[in-house]
């Protein structure tokens, strides 16, 4: 799909909900990938039960959502169709964007899809475990079963968030690292230049200098050798 700029009140309206607006636009993976970290950040507030001071993220991206949409719709023409369809998080990195493939996103749809089904069904296995400690309050046993199944959702994307932000501090410094100790090399351009290079000079022998002569007996005038 070409995106198109859009003006109209309709389009004011979906800015309030972020990524609808670029849809509208044309711009599919950008508004898709909003709206789904969006939606999903507040899916993950409610899920592990955090505190409110989580509730400040989604509150972020509504408002980048909204002044995102805005700000495509007063862009000049020739900015505007410049824009590249992509996912918003690489508008906000930079140069080191995260490339996904299709299939890589037929993958992520797909572990969404088996994460959302394993909520399903841990939400109808944690609601009979409430019910059965609910009425069996003073079971030591089901209190221990209970205190270590219900935090387990906590736990379990507590260890992923920690995992990312050490993988994502050692990318870095890799990276830091590699831009020091890799050596900077200067570029021969053409083929011109390297003709235009002086050669090395070599040794060239001097001519000037006389080779030693071999001695020569020449028989002394006058004088006969004498036979043995």
């Amino acid at each position: 799909m070409k995106p198109r700029k859009k003006r109209g009140f309709f389009n004011f309206l979906c800015a309030f909900l972020p990524g609808a607006a670029e849809m509208n636009m044309g711009f599919m993976k950008m508004g898709i990938s909003m709206m789904a970290a969006f939606f999903g950040s507040f899916a993950l507030v409610a899920w592990l039960s955090l505190s409110d001071v989580f509730v400040i993220i989604p509150a972020i991206l509504w408002f980048y959502g909204f002044f995102h949409a805005r700000n495509l719709t007063t862009t000049i023409d020739p900015e505007f169709y410049a824009i590249e369809d992509d996912y918003f998080w690489n508008e906000l990195i930079g140069k080191n964007r995260i490339r996904i493939s299709d299939a890589k996103a037929q993958k992520w749809i797909a572990a969404l899809l088996i994460l959302f089904g394993t909520s399903l069904l841990w939400g109808i296995f944690k609601s009979g475990l409430d019910n059965l400690h609910y009425n069996h309050p003073y079971s030591p046993i089901l209190n221990l079963i209970y205190g270590i199944i219900d935090p387990l959702p906590q736990i379990f994307v507590g260890l992923i968030i920690i995992a990312i932000g050490i993988k994502l501090i050692l990318g870095k410094k890799k990276e830091m690292l590699y831009d020091v100790q890799t050596p900077s090399f200067p570029q021969i351009d053409s083929a011109s230049n390297i003709s235009s290079m002086t050669p090395m000079q070599t040794p060239v022998q001097n001519t000037d200098v006389e080779s030693p002569k071999k001695e020569t007996e020449e028989p002394v005038n006058g004088e006969e050798k004498k036979d043995a």
